[in-house]
């Protein structure tokens, strides 16, 4: 299918805004390039059934601030948003402005923006074909179901049933679209004609209320637009529901699984370490802030374990940043395997970590836990295929009841603590690398 709509690319970088101009142009859409932001809200205005492919940092002013300036104009624009590596909380916030989609400029930039692009022509495609639907609906309900069969979104149209003192207890399904049976798994021959309650046992006590929302937009002829969580399918959905006659009601729905997901992964992306998977410092010092608090309520040690990867330059240096990475990977493992899930362990620095230990005395630290971390460091070693031996440099502080502390001061104590044992072993031989990783 031809695609109509011209995507209007905002992006400073002239490179990049031509690249990405040629790539379109080779998957058959047809693009405008601009460097700012007033020049976007000016091709907006000339240009209403555009796509905005919009940068969030341009030369004069943020992609927040050219929507802000097309709301104020009254141009409504569908938009994606594009952001540099480590930009994900800017990402999630466009994305609850209305941003269709977003994309992250890496090097799979021009392999995914083609597919991007197809999604979002394709959902104003059907969301058209909607708009045309809902007024053929308000002419003739007999007239609608050649309109909505094929559309991309979930369709379901129903009857309120009230009780005696006219207030909503159920509603039946009258008609559903084929894309409603792929999202819900519920075939049409199965529950046409039926109360929801027998096709949905468990939508009785459902919350919020679904049966007294719908009941409401049915009788009093209203329209309502939300997301919902149905926890028995652990899918979301958006909906839009709305009543072309009084007792009667349409549900149009998206699976917004995928996007809710994404969501939650950006999120949990901004406090965890790309390459270890372990939380990074922010997300170390959140919840270890939290722990520390919750420890002076209710009278519980801490402590807290400073690990720093001796000769890591030599790593580096002698085997290449590849060694050096799985360095960090493998001690990341070695972690895992030593603490329990309730123990929170991080990566806050290039080579360093931490461990904050709950309910330890200070004996179990230096007599359990870190024999217990030495010996499966040693059982590293002796499996070693890396070309290199791990060796820690550790220090430690404690948080007693009578001695509140912050996770400031215990990162501050334990640091000094790892680098007075770092000098040390100032006798040790140096790192040995081990030629053919043997």
């Amino acid at each position: 299918m031809k695609n109509t709509s011209t995507i209007i690319i905002a992006e400073n970088d002239e490179l990049l805004n031509y690249q990405i101009q040629k790539t379109l142009q080779k998957n058959g859409f047809r693009v405008e390039g601009v460097m700012s932001g007033s020049d976007a809200v000016s091709r907006v205005a000339d240009n209403p059934d555009s796509i905005l492919l919009l940068d969030y940092l341009l030369n004069d002013i943020t992609g927040k601030e050219v929507l802000q300036i097309l709301e104020e104009k009254k141009l409504k624009v569908p938009f994606i948003v594009m952001t540099g590596h480590g930009s994900e909380r800017t990402a999630v916030e466009m994305m609850k402005l209305g941003a269709m989609d977003y994309v992250v400029k890496s090097s799979a930039l021009m392999d995914v923006l083609p597919k991007v692009i197809k999604n979002a022509t394709d959902k104003l495609s059907s969301d058209k074909k909607l708009a045309a639907a809902k007024e053929a609906l308000k002419t003739s309900e007999g007239k609608y179901f050649s309109l909505f069969e094929n559309m991309l979104n979930g369709f379901a149209y129903h009857k309120i049933i009230v009780n005696k003192n006219n207030r909503p207890k159920d509603f039946v399904f009258i008609e559903i679209n084929t894309t409603f049976e792929k999202y819900t798994g519920l075939k049409r021959a199965d529950i046409l004609n039926k109360k929801a309650t027998e096709v949905m046992p468990w939508i009785s006590d459902f919350k919020p209320n679904l049966i007294r929302k719908f009941g409401k937009i049915a009788l009093n002829g209203t329209s309502e637009h939300f997301d919902l969580f149905i926890a028995p399918e652990k899918k979301w959905y958006s909906i839009s529901a709305y009543s072309p006659q009084k007792g009667y009601f349409v549900t149009i729905l998206d699976d917004i699984t995928m996007r809710k997901n994404m969501e939650k992964k950006l999120i949990e992306t901004s406090i965890t370490d790309d390459l270890t998977g372990l939380l990074n410092r922010r997300g170390f010092c959140t919840l270890s802030g939290q722990q520390c608090n919750l420890a002076e309520r209710v009278k519980r040690n801490l402590s807290l374990l400073y690990i720093d990867i001796d000769n890591m330059k030599t790593i580096n240096d002698e085997l290449g940043h590849k060694a050096g990475d799985q360095a960090l990977i493998d001690t990341a493992g070695i972690l895992n395997k030593t603490f329990r899930k309730s123990d929170i362990i991080g990566r806050i620095g290039g080579d360093e970590f931490t461990v904050l230990i709950t309910e330890p005395s200070e004996s179990d630290v230096y007599q359990v836990i870190i024999k217990h971390l030495q010996k499966n460091l040693n059982t590293y070693n002796k499996l070693r295929s890396n070309g290199f031996q791990l060796s820690f440099s550790m220090g430690v502080a404690h948080c007693a009841p009578e001695k509140p502390c912050s996770i400031d001061g215990l990162l501050t104590e334990a640091d000094k603590d790892m680098y007075k044992n770092k000098k040390l072993k100032s006798d040790k031989p140096a790192l040995k690398i081990l030629k053919g990783g043997k």
